[in-house]
C-alpha cells in the first residue's frame, strides 16, 4: 500500500509531518498550510524556500 507524507519546513526544522491514504488528501494539506503561510504565489514559495520554509509531498510505501 502506498500512502503520501506531507512533510512541511519552517526555517529548515520539520514540523507537522502528517500521512495520507490519497493523494488528493495530501494535496488539500499542502494548500491549506501554504494559505496559512502566505505562500500561495510561486515568488513567495522560492523566496521562503530561500530560508528553509515549504512542505512537500513524498510517495511511500507503507510497510507492516
Amino acid at each position: 500500500m502506498e500512502i503520501y507524507v506531507c512533510v512541511p519546513m519552517e526555517e529548515g526544522i520539520v514540523r507537522g509531518v502528517r500521512a495520507f491514504v490519497t493523494e488528493s488528501s495530501a494535496k488539500q494539506a499542502e494548500d491549506k498550510w501554504l494559505a496559512e503561510h502566505e505562500l500561495t504565489e510561486e515568488k513567495r514559495r522560492e523566496e521562503a524556500s530561500d530560508s528553509g520554509t515549504g512542505i512537500a509531498i513524498y510517495e511511500c510505501d507503507l510497510k507492516p
